[in-house]
């Protein structure tokens, strides 16, 4: 498993993905708040590996970007 693997993916799916190779990343959200930040929405933007400590960084992505 690679960064890479994962970069651009809804969080959900990365988060499943991370989970099947025992992977807990931290996750940082990045963007703008409201009612639009739903789960289903936010897509990995932003993939930092060190050492054995991954950290995802996520943005919303509106309905009309995907």
């Amino acid at each position: 498993m690679s960064a890479v693997d994962v970069l651009g993916l809804p969080l959900k799916e990365a988060m499943q993905l991370l989970r099947e190779e025992s992977i807990v990343p931290a996750v940082h959200s990045t963007g703008s708040s409201g009612p639009a930040e739903q789960e289903e929405n936010q897509r990995v933007v932003k993939v930092s590996v060190c050492g054995e400590r991954w950290t995802l960084t996520v943005c919303t992505v509106p309905d009309a970007f995907r």
